[in-house]
């Protein structure tokens, strides 16, 4: 693959997406998610495909990186949850609290995935790590946001995490014998329920747009701010490469703090219960 080439053509595949679940996007959406997604952005980039390549090459990599989506999800659904209670109304809070329970619901599933791969993660934690979740927890629930700021920044996530895990399926498909293939029904399943969030949050964007020309610019610092985050995201996952190369392109043990798996138990639970 050229490395201006990508594997998606995101903005034609957002599109088809969008009318499959019967929503009709404005002219103001169109024109500016189409100019947007002109340029190839981080998630859809040979570089991400090359990095997801290697991942999925070590049962080791592959299990933190569940384990850090598991965590992101949890937090994710939290937030959703939080910002539908205290903002939203009618239609738009009725879909942003299902889709609160789908995150949570992924993040038990990819906590379930770990098994997959044959690695055990370690149970100890120290006072320090323990304090260090707590504090991440709450977080989590100081947050706040605007409501329209809000679901431009969740439609923009949610079309990179569509994007990704289609390419996490295209590439575990390509194996001819792997155990992380039992991975893709649960994939699959996680994949149809980011295809609802990106559709309802489309809807709500491309409403918005329409009625106010100025939430362009803050539609489009939201799909930027993804973008670079998604960068630093890349360089996360490489500096654990480089500093777990020799164990983790090996079949060895995973050391994770259980601080991670604690917190989404604890953001996750707190959200149920609050």
């Amino acid at each position: 693959m050229a490395l201006h080439q990508a594997p998606y053509e995101i903005f034609h595949d957002l599109h088809r997406l969008l009318l499959a679940h019967g929503v009709i996007p404005g002219q103001v959406y169109l024109e500016t998610l189409g100019h947007y997604f002109s340029n190839v952005v981080a998630y859809n980039s040979p570089a991400m495909r090359g990095l997801v390549e290697t991942l999925l090459s070590s049962p080791t990599m592959v299990a933190f990186n569940l384990l850090q989506n598991a965590v992101d999800e949890a937090k994710g659904g939290a937030r959703v949850q939080i910002m539908a209670e205290r903002y939203a109304k009618d239609d738009l809070r009725a879909k942003m609290l299902s889709h609160a329970q789908d995150e949570f619901r992924h993040s038990t599933q990819f906590l379930g995935l770990i098994k997959f791969t044959g690695i055990q993660t370690e149970s100890a934690q120290n006072e320090e790590e323990k304090a260090e979740s707590s504090s991440e927890t709450q977080k989590v629930f100081d947050f706040d946001d605007v409501l329209t700021t809000f679901i431009a920044r969740v439609h923009s996530i949610e079309i990179r995490s569509w994007t990704i895990l289609r390419m996490y399926i295209d590439i575990l498909e390509g194996y001819d014998d792997s155990r992380l293939k039992l991975t893709i029904p649960v994939l699959r399943q996680i994949l149809a329920d980011e295809a609802r969030h990106v559709a309802y949050s489309g809807k709500q964007v491309s409403d918005w747009l329409e009625q106010d020309l100025a939430y362009q610019h803050h539609a489009v610092a939201c799909l930027a701010h993804t973008n670079n985050e998604t960068w630093e995201d890349f360089a996360r996952m490489s500096r654990y490469l480089a500093d777990n190369h020799s164990e983790a392109l090996e079949n060895s043990c995973l050391k994770t703090p259980a601080a991670s798996v604690s917190d989404v138990s604890r953001v996750v639970e707190s959200a149920l219960l609050a």
